[in-house]
């Protein structure tokens, strides 16, 4: 078994960890096409905390016994000792090889393989990748292989380490939903590129709080307001609506807000964060608010300089390289340049790769 030989994986895989984090996708999805592009039949993706080892937002797909997964977290993962000495050695960004800590042949002697891994958890060939999100916060990336498919190949082992930087992302955005004490550990500068406007309540609908993007929001006096107990639109139905939203999220909810006539409405996607928070995020969208992101959001997301993220900027916008390289007043071969050189940095292959991904991720606003 193989990697296969495609050709665009990495926007698809990229894009898929984008929307499972904001919630438009789900990771389960973003799991498969992982396992698909590095060849493996196993994969998993979680936040740990490094002090106490406690797992947020965990997610497992492929061939696992899902129904046996939280035992091996409490009570098997602490014994496996090719995890515990490699997760918090590991350079940001590094992949691990499992089998370079622990061979595959002296691994099956354990106690650990034997008595469970092998029968519920059967990744005896392994890889890893971990990036450090948050001070104590770690976002953990893992793909195995059964027994009998061997070893992972250098290709894939290549290919996982041009995640990193997506997992990083993703992993920082998701935080944010996850539970505001953690997304407030997070640098000041990311925390400013994904605005989200976001709203705390309890699983009862208590209103806990609400950051500063959505209190800024609500001083526009559009449609929504802030009170006591929370968001507050304006038309009573659709207080009705959220409030209900809030106390059944389900797996999920999303309603639209009036905010005057010949306007379009605002939405609130009410999302449910797993235990220990255990709390309903409400998460306010202005689908007026700019498509293309603001290329100082992009060049701090990314890591690129003023004329790279405003190259980004325009291919996203659809503009011709040679148009942006005329406005820039560069030659086009400059402009070729600082395209390859914005590619490699996104992960990307092609200039459609780049418009796709810019055009998923959240609004990247720098806000004064």
């Amino acid at each position: 078994m193989s990697a296969p030989p495609a050709e665009d994986w990495a926007a698809p895989v990229a894009l898929a960890f984008y929307a499972a984090a904001s919630g438009t996708g789900s990771f389960a999805d973003a799991l498969a096409l992982c396992r698909s592009a590095l060849g493996a039949d196993t994969s998993f993706y979680y936040v740990g905390r490094l002090d106490d080892g406690t797992r947020f937002d965990q997610h497992v797909s492929g061939a696992v016994s899902l129904d046996r997964i939280d035992e091996y977290t409490e009570d098997w993962a602490r014994l496996n000792v090719r995890q515990s000495r490699a997760w918090a050695e590991a350079p940001d960004g590094h992949v691990i090889d499992f089998e370079r800590i622990v061979p595959a042949e002296a691994f099956v002697g354990m106690p650990v393989w034997r008595e469970f891994m092998r029968h519920h958890v059967p990744m005896l060939h392994a890889l890893g990748l971990a990036v450090r999100v948050a001070p104590g916060l770690q976002a953990r990336f893992g793909i195995g292989r059964l027994p009998e498919n061997g070893p992972f190949p250098e290709e894939a082992r290549a290919r996982l380490g041009l995640l990193a930087p997506h997992l990083l992302r993703a992993a920082r955005a998701r935080l944010r939903l996850l539970d505001a004490e953690a997304a407030s550990l997070l640098p000041e500068a990311v925390t400013r590129v994904l605005d989200l406007a976001m709203a705390r309540y309890d699983r009862t609908g208590r209103y806990l709080g609400a950051n500063a993007a959505l209190r800024r929001l609500a001083a526009r006096g559009d449609g929504i307001a802030l009170g006591p107990g929370g968001i507050v639109p304006t038309r009573p139905g659709d207080r009705t609506a959220l409030a209900d939203s809030i106390r059944n999220p389900g797996r999920g909810a999303r309603v639209a807000i009036w905010r005057g006539k010949g306007s379009v409405p605002y939405l609130v996607d009410v999302i449910p964060t797993p235990p220990p928070a255990s709390q309903v995020l409400a998460i306010v969208t202005d689908p007026l608010a700019p498509d293309t992101p603001e290329s100082a959001g992009l060049a701090t997301l990314f890591g690129l300089s003023g004329p790279q993220a405003e190259l980004a900027r325009d291919i996203a916008s659809g503009v011709p390289l040679a148009a942006h390289a005329a406005a820039a007043g560069v030659p086009l071969e400059t402009a070729r340049s600082r395209l390859k050189a914005v590619l490699a940095r996104t992960g990307c292959r092609r200039q459609a790769d780049l418009a796709a991904l810019v055009a998923r991720l959240p609004p990247l606003r720098l806000t004064p």
